[in-house]
């Protein structure tokens, strides 16, 4: 994220981060928030215990009928241990796509796409080393932050709210949470 700021030439930046790019961010405000002029953190994992990964698997498993969770968990361990192929881990995503949406049965076409087993592994291994000190290191951020998490988001809102009072006062934190759309979407339109 860094490199994108200073490839763009900016010091500072409002950065907004959804999901996977919202913990991000969070990573991005306890190591430079000098470069972060304001944070919008939308259904994100947490920064404080597991960030909410293990709720949050809970729920996608409810949502997801039984034999693909059976499947999808073989496929997601193959990838974990090294051995999964990529179009393994594409089939594990879709399998899983719809129980991200409010209205699992109004989700959209699971999208074309590629991976790296070896960087998804590894991405999962960094997370769960760094995410221990990750509350500890957002303790007292100046920077204004908003934590938004969708009412029907698979994400325990938890994650948002203890994360958030982490960071510390209302004035520099707060979270909502954001009524369902009818498209399915979590997030607001």
């Amino acid at each position: 994220m860094v490199a994108v700021l200073d490839g763009l030439g900016w010091n500072r930046a409002v950065v907004i981060g959804h999901s996977w790019g919202g913990h991000l961010l969070l990573h991005l405000l306890a190591a430079y928030p000098e470069r972060v002029a304001a944070a919008i953190v939308v259904d994100s994992l947490g920064g404080v215990g597991d960030g909410g990964e293990a709720q949050f698997e809970a729920e996608l498993n409810r949502r997801t009928p039984p034999e693909s969770v059976e499947r999808a968990q073989e496929l997601d361990e193959r990838a974990m241990d090294g051995q999964g192929t990529e179009a393994e881990a594409v089939e594990s995503l879709r399998l899983y796509w719809a129980a991200y949406f409010v209205n699992p049965a109004a989700a959209p076409p699971f999208p074309d796409m590629q991976l790296s087993v070896e960087a998804y592994s590894a991405t999962f291994e960094s997370l769960h080393t760094e995410l221990p000190a990750l509350a500890g290191r957002l303790v007292g951020l100046a920077v204004p932050t908003v934590f938004v998490h969708g009412a029907g988001s698979p994400m325990p809102v938890e994650a948002s709210t203890d994360t958030a009072q982490v960071i510390g006062p209302p004035l520099r934190s707060r979270s909502s949470t954001a009524p369902a759309t009818s498209s399915g979407s979590s997030v607001p339109e």
